[in-house]
């Protein structure tokens, strides 16, 4: 223990010698430790401690007021923080487990003992007290962020919901503007600058008018020129020949020179201009595609518009200005990545002839994100604490390939997501990146997560394992040699538990995994896998997060994160599964079982049952999962809501007391200052010997002092009010601090669960290797079907139906075909 740290340590212990020997030992290590003979005392003192401040408790398992095992039940209920250890002479099984189930003990001393065993045992339970500590602290703080970050999340939808609705009221606007430009064919108005300008929000002024009017001239000079190259055909006559038999056609109609019919040719041109750009399409690339080309030169965008190439087509390139040149990319769309002047120029004095290209622009590539990613440094696939072989005898000494670590290894690390960055074409256009994935990472029982949350260590010897929400435990082993019922009474151990015996009805067992030869009525919590040498009868519930396997299953209800494999029947049970079920030897009968991963069964259904409901393809267990975190969640938000109106009211109520308390004491100090006056007057008239006047003065002062007493007593009332005030205030906070605590828990778990149902794709198929009768329903992700005549040898799954080449999507259907 550090010498720095003072851990605060009660013993309970009746030997008077030995708790002598006990504070000795812990005081030289640095320990505050507190000795009581009586346990009645220790936990009236416990009691009146703050939770936080009793790192751990050492009591004697012979104590003559109550059993030491009792005792340490009732520090857990006082102090679920604080560590225990139990010391007890000729330690036995029976002392151990009962001390496991009823104290929840965190380790035990037997006697005698070694003082540098008492010490390391000490120092362990003290470095846990200190991380439970930290690990509070933490979440304290993490509280405070997210509920920042809560805020500034909420800040931004709000600006979402603003923008989205200025959106939908452009678009609809934009609509309106095109049914008008698609309907108005024709020209009924003329077309000016000043409209130009007034579209796109330009100040009316003499410089504006000439930079637009030259922006229009070369526009309609290019379509003009490029129209009559690539669609008319007339590419040997000029421009002006175009024009000028354009006015003598209008000429020979009118008999007049008419200026209007150049203005009609340029009110078309510019209308077909303003359209266009309209509808946010370039009018140069609608009359040219990719390759753009102007008289001087011709520009080429890449299919993924992250180049632009540039060639000379005539050597009028040694007139060309930067500004020119960049104003014929601007017009064109290249916008972004242009090279600068002084390559632009280099390119331009060096070319010596036609056909040179030059990359003038480049896009900016996207920096992919890094996902998160996580170093497992032990064999995370778990292994079964024993061997199930054909005949449903488990092997205790068959155990696989099982790892076992010991303490302090190096486990496993983490590398943590970082986010890419955009990208950028030539036209400006940003390339978007996905946001990078996370992984869950947590340490479970017997591990410890290193300061950074970067790295996981053993805590203690044993089995490392993996589970499927992410979390890294290290497992002891616990191995009992009869069956759990009274004997034993129920099992709670962090660890994998080994039952030579059946897990009788009314027993529970929570651990890590389970190796049982049956299961007749009985509860069972793991987070690694369950091995049942004979079958399962009668459960009320088992949940499991690995794998199970069993001979037969009957009337029982079993929720599991893997694959369930049963060599016989399964029936009239309730299953839910985030894996397969496969039983390929044996049949389904009476039973509702919903499977992500598949079903895979020899027979499903006889004659006369009830017809069995299978479900493939989704995880009904997960969502089950998910959807009662959702309603805890709700329910802890409400309860918040309530007391955060209750601290309205009493912080209303206070405030209110503030205001009558001023009041009060604004009229006591009243009251007093004249009560001087009163009694420097009653001092004068007792000199003067004025009786009448000095009798009405002492009844003044009687009056002014009861008033100024009832204003004290309303005061000290009022205060009173304030002090309770605030303790309720106090009280009503703390509660909503353990809510929003649970609530932090509750939104991990659901992340985690999230995250694992997205780590497969899911199947839905139902294989039957023999026959599946009638009445049976089998559903998917979007289909139904229910059997009408026996079908064998069959694969029942879900398909799409749609046509190659469209963008519909097409129905779904339960295909039933042949295996």
């Amino acid at each position: 223990m550090s010498e720095k740290e003072h851990f605060k340590i009660l013993v309970i212990e009746s030997d008077e010698k030995l708790q002598t020997r006990i504070k000795n030992l812990l005081s030289s290590q640095g320990c505050l430790v507190t000795c009581f003979k009586s346990s009645s005392a220790a936990l009236s003192e416990l009691a009146g401690m703050d939770p936080l401040s009793c790192a751990l408790a050492i009591v004697s398992y012979k104590m003559p007021e109550m059993k030491g095992d009792e005792i340490l039940r009732k520090i857990r209920e006082i102090s679920s923080d604080t560590r225990r250890i139990l010391i007890a002479d000729a330690l036995s099984r029976d002392i151990i487990v009962q001390a496991i189930n009823t104290a929840e003990i965190n380790s035990c001393l037997s006697l005698p003992f070694e003082d540098q065993d008492l010490i390391n045992q000490a120092r362990h339970a003290c470095m846990q007290f200190k991380e439970i500590k930290k690990k509070q602290n933490l979440q304290r703080v993490t509280q405070h962020q997210n509920k920042q970050l809560y805020k500034i999340a909420k800040q931004f939808k709000e600006k979402e919901e603003k923008n989205i609705e200025k959106i939908e009221k452009k678009k609809k606007e934009i609509r309106l503007l095109e049914s008008k430009v698609k309907h108005d064919v024709s020209i009924k108005h003329t077309f000016s600058l000043k409209d130009l300008i007034k579209d796109k929000s330009l100040a009316l002024t003499s410089k504006n008018f000439g930079a637009e009017f030259l922006f229009l001239q070369k526009q309609i000079k290019q379509i003009l020129e490029r129209a009559s190259e690539k669609f008319i055909g007339l590419d040997k006559f000029k421009l002006d020949d175009i024009l000028y038999e354009t006015i003598r056609d209008e000429l020979a109609k009118t008999d007049d020179i008419n200026k209007d019919s150049v203005k009609k040719i340029l009110d078309l041109t510019f209308m077909f201009l303003k359209k266009t750009a309209f509808l946010g399409i370039d009018a140069l690339s609608v009359v040219q595609g990719q390759s753009l080309e102007s008289g001087v030169f011709k520009l080429t965008i890449s299919d993924d518009k992250m180049e632009a190439l540039i060639e000379l087509k005539n050597f009028k390139h040694k007139k060309i200005t930067i500004a020119q040149m960049r104003d014929f990319l601007e017009d064109n769309g290249v916008r972004a990545g242009i090279k600068d002047d002084e390559a632009i120029m280099a390119w331009l004095s060096d070319v010596d002839g036609m056909g040179d290209s030059f990359v003038i622009a480049k896009g900016r590539k996207p920096k992919k994100p890094r996902h998160a990613k996580i170093n497992y440094h032990f064999p995370i696939e778990f292994r079964s604490p024993g061997k199930v072989d054909k005949d449903g005898r488990i092997d205790f000494k068959e155990r696989g390939n099982v790892p076992f670590v010991e303490k302090d290894t190096f486990l496993a690390a983490k590398i943590f997501p970082a986010p890419g960055a955009p990208g950028m074409d030539v036209t400006g256009e940003m390339i978007a990146v996905e946001d990078p994935v996370d992984m869950a990472f947590g340490a479970g029982s017997g591990a410890r997560m290193s300061d950074d949350g970067v790295k996981i260590y053993a805590d203690i010897d044993g089995q490392p394992n993996l589970d499927p929400l992410g979390n890294v435990s290290v497992f002891p082993e616990l191995k009992i040699d009869s069956d759990i019922g009274f004997e034993t009474g129920n099992i709670e151990f962090d660890g994998n538990i080994i039952v030579n015996g059946i897990l009788k009805e009314g027993f529970s067992v929570k651990g890590a995994s389970l190796t049982v030869e049956q299961i007749q009525g009985a509860k069972v919590d793991l987070t690694g896998e369950l091995n049942v040498s004979s079958g399962i009868v009668d459960a009320t519930l088992i949940k499991v997060k690995g794998n199970i396997q069993a001979k037969y299953i009957n009337n029982s209800k079993i929720y599991g994160f893997g694959d369930l494999s049963i060599q016989k029947e399964i029936l009239d049970s309730e299953i839910r599964l985030s894996g397969a079920c496969n039983n390929e030897k044996g049949t389904i009968i009476s039973s509702d079982i919903s499977a992500k991963m598949g079903i895979i069964a020899g027979g499903i259904g006889t004659h006369g049952s009830r017809p069995s409901r299978l479900k493939v393809g989704v995880d009904d267990h997960t969502n089950f999962l998910i959807a009662k975190i959702d309603s805890e969640l709700k329910i802890n938000i409400d309860t918040i809501l309530v007391l955060q109106n209750e601290i309205d009211i009493l912080n209303k109520e206070d405030q209110d007391l503030h205001l009558k308390i001023s009041e009060h004491a604004y009229t006591q100090d009243r009251t007093q200052i004249k009560l001087k006056d009163v009694k420097k007057k009653k001092f004068d008239l007792q000199a003067s010997g004025n009786v009448a006047a000095l009798q009405k003065v002492l009844e003044l002062e009687e009056k002014m002092k009861l008033q100024a007493k009832e204003a004290e007593d309303k005061i000290n009332e009022g205060f009173e009010r304030q002090d309770t005030l605030a303790q309720e205030i106090s009280q009503k906070k703390e509660r909503i601090n353990q809510f929003e605590e649970k609530n932090q828990v509750l939104v991990k778990e659901k992340k985690k669960l999230e995250e694992f149902t997205e780590k497969k794709l899911p199947l839905a198929e139902v294989k039957v290797l023999k026959k599946v009768m009638s009445g049976t329903k089998i559903k998917g992700p979007n289909a139904f079907v229910a059997i009408k005549d026996p079908v064998s040898k069959c694969r029942i799954m879900e398909l799409n139906h749609y046509d190659e080449g469209s963008d519909v999507l097409g129905y779904y259907e339960m295909v039933i075909t042949d295996l």
